[in-house]
């Protein structure tokens, strides 16, 4: 087959280029320690569990990849002419190969027995297989892939083939071919591994994207699944020193590349998003049997070390600090950043607890976005929100979100406690957008008692985007409660999620509170009134018209296939999502400026646009909308409200 690069890429992070190369990655990570090379394996063994077994993706590369040149659909390679010529001569070599092996071939005609029917079948038997074997070990041919299938794919590639006239199309205008101002332009919107991916495809590309492959550094003490399962396999008297030898062996692997990246600093000046992750502490419960306990001396050579990378990392804008201890060092280092996240974290020095809720601890007043996500702290017991207490070291705060970690989406936390509510005025200052995560249903009213105390006629509320979920379903009359206690805000998207009855009063009373709302989701909800709402651009509801039901569409397309249509799979489906859309329009009569409704959470959304003569068009789209985090953030993604990034001339 093609020219296979073995053992380049080692990692799970591999930069998917060519066709397949995800699926043989999965499953090069089960043969990963068997030899690459054809071995003798009995016949009644299942070939797939031969260690070249993920060669077959390479079968399907090859000639799905000839097939992308004439039907002008390829891979991230592209459809150049020297590939091509390359591939064709490959082609060629395996077609006069392939007529030496058909010429010792028999067809045998076979039944294959399934549910319902026999489905007739021929495969050609091997009468020299000595020559077969030597066809398979030129061409890496494993032992999943029969010669009836080689002669399937080449049968369907001569189609395509003659289909297009024997033409290809050659890819006439790269990316490489814009101006390096329009490519740096590119990477500037692109995600780390999209910006790597995008560099591994050519040296120009490489040297565009160099400043955007740094900017992003992770510094972990963890555990690869390897050793994890390493330490789970371990004797019992074994485990313990066993992952002691580990943990140490982490621990100088961070310092490592912790001095690594104190000793470039080119690299230091490109960083702007640094996480620090604690993986021993995230993957082992801390009462466990299975690992030692990690004590404060064992690491306080990585706090140090750690401190000093913050303090160095001035243009770092966002810092994720994922299950490590905050330390009073750590939290005056970073108060010249603009966005943190605490990922399960928490504080055990409980005088540094006093002086931050004392506020004699030094406040952090550039940073302006703090995303905390609670979870188990090291006592194995709920933390029940307990870092709200840090968003008095943050004054400035333009963007909070407060939420649970993935796997605790159903256990509860509190609002914060009152000592934090009578000292923390961001909800009248600065806050603009505001993230409840899982909150308790019976702290629904201490929340209300927070904005009350802090948000009136003479201090009005600053919010514009304000989402709650509750851990349980709360009355209309304790969110209307809620609404009424910030209705001072200039609320732009509310999002209630968990709220019990979903009544008509509740929403004539957000329309009545909050006229100019832009966006609106209600989970669960009942609303006709939504023409009160005359701004309204996206509405999220968590109902979808299940497409087997007998609604309208599947009725008139049952009666469409009895009097004799054919209907097409493609068409049949596209009938079945009418309901929806119909659904989705009829939302749009009563909100003139409605433009998207999003059905069944996140799954899918409708478009609407009005027609010249007042019509209503809905569009259906699978997924969530192109600006989901603006209207609606992933609750399982844990992402909260986007930040807002000061201009320039007001940073």
């Amino acid at each position: 087959m093609e020219h296979e690069a073995e053992g380049v890429y080692l990692s799970f992070s591999k930069p998917y280029m060519r066709l397949h190369e995800e699926d043989e990655e999965d499953l090069r990570r089960e043969c990963r320690n068997c030899s690459n090379q054809l071995t003798p394996v009995a016949e009644e063994t299942s070939p797939w569990y031969d260690p070249d077994s993920y060669r077959y993706y390479h079968v399907l590369q090859f000639f799905d990849s000839l097939e992308g040149f004439y039907k002008g659909e390829l891979d991230l390679t592209g459809r150049h002419e020297e590939r091509l010529d390359s591939l064709l001569s490959l082609h060629s070599d395996l077609m006069i190969d392939m007529a030496r092996v058909r010429k010792t071939t028999k067809l045998v005609d076979y039944e294959e027995k399934r549910r319902t029917r026999t489905v007739k079948r021929t495969t050609h038997e091997m009468l020299d297989k000595q020559l077969w074997k030597e066809f398979r070990l030129k061409w890496k041919i494993p032992r999943v892939v029969d010669f009836t299938m080689l002669e399937h794919y080449k049968d369907h590639l001569d189609r395509v083939i003659l289909e297009a006239r024997n033409s290809p199309r050659l890819q006439k205008l790269c990316l490489s071919d814009l101006p390096p101002e329009i490519i740096d332009e590119i990477f500037s919107h692109t995600s780390l591994d999209k910006a790597g991916l995008l560099s591994a495809t050519s040296r120009q590309m490489n040297a565009i994207g160099q400043p955007y492959l740094h900017h992003t550094r992770y510094l972990r003490f963890g555990l690869d699944r390897r050793n994890e399962m390493s330490i789970y396999r371990c004797q019992d008297e074994e485990r313990l020193s066993f992952a002691s030898e580990i943990a140490s062996q982490k621990r100088r692997q961070l310092m490592d590349n912790v001095d690594f990246l104190l000793s470039r600093q080119d690299l230091i000046d490109a960083l702007q998003t640094l996480t620090v992750l604690d993986e021993w502490q995230s993957n082992f419960s801390p009462s466990s049997n299975f690992v030692p306990m990690l004590d404060e001396d064992f690491y306080a050579p990585m706090y140090l070390a750690i401190n000093g990378v913050l303090g160095m990392c001035q243009s770092v804008s966002k810092l994720s600090v994922d299950h490590f201890v905050l330390t009073a060092d750590w939290l005056r280092t970073i108060s010249h950043l603009r966005s943190i996240v605490f990922h399960c974290c928490m504080i055990q020095d409980h005088s540094l607890e006093v002086t931050v809720r004392n506020q004699t601890f030094p406040t952090s007043p550039q940073i302006l976005t703090l995303q905390i996500l609670e979870g188990w702290d090291r006592n194995d017991s709920w933390s029940l929100g307990g870092l709200w207490f840090l968003i008095l070291l943050f004054p400035n705060l333009v963007t909070l979100n407060h939420q649970v970690t993935y796997h605790l989406l159903q256990a509860p936390t509190w609002a914060p406690d009152d000592h934090v509510r009578q000292r923390c005025s961001i909800l009248s200052t600065t806050l603009r957008r505001l993230y409840l995560d899982s909150i308790c249903q019976s702290q629904v009213h201490e929340l209300s008692d927070w904005f009350r105390l802090r948000c009136n006629s003479t201090t009005p509320c600053t919010l514009t985007h304000f989402r709650l979920r509750t851990n349980r379903w709360a009355n209309d009359a304790t969110l209307t409660s809620l609404l009424e206690s910030f209705q001072s805000a200039p609320l732009q998207v509310l999002i209630l999620d968990g709220i019990q009855e979903g009544s008509v009063t509740l929403i004539r009373h957000i329309a009545e509170l909050f006229p100019d709302l832009l966006g609106l989701s209600l989970f669960r909800r009942e609303s006709h009134c939504q023409h009160a709402l005359k701004r309204l651009k996206y509405f999220g509801w968590n109902f979808g018209v299940a497409i087997f039901d007998y609604t309208p569409a599947p009725m008139a397309l049952f009666e469409e296939i009895a009097n004799g249509r054919v209907v097409e799979n493609k068409d049949y489906e596209m009938r079945l999502f009418e309901d929806s859309g119909n659904l989705a329009r009829l939302f749009a009569v009563y909100c003139p400026s409605l433009e998207i409704m999003a059905m069944d959470s996140h799954f899918y959304h409708f478009s609407l646009s009005r027609g010249t003569k007042g019509s209503i068009v809905a569009t259906g789209n699978w997924g969530p909308v192109e600006d989901q985090r603006n209207w609606n953030p992933y609750t399982y993604h844990l992402e909260g409200w986007e930040p807002i990034i000061p201009s320039p001339k007001n940073s």
